[in-house]
């Protein structure tokens, strides 16, 4: 004899289940959201020299001249 109360029991599991993929995928989506804020930001960098003198726009960036 089946009582009902097992799929009480499935449905809860189930909602559970659910609640616990979809904040996983939002942690990772947000994992990968800084990866790509960071890769951008080092393929910036990378490309910074001495001689450019478009770091002279930031604020409190200030270019010496060699004497």
């Amino acid at each position: 004899m089946h009582d009902g109360d097992d799929d009480d029991d499935d449905d809860d599991d189930d909602g559970d289940s659910c609640r616990q993929n979809r904040n996983r995928k939002e942690e990772l989506e947000l994992d990968w959201s800084n990866k790509k804020e960071t890769d951008e930001i080092d393929t910036f960098c990378v490309e910074l020299r001495n001689e450019h003198t478009r770091k002279q726009f930031h604020p409190g960036v200030v270019k010496f001249l060699e004497l």
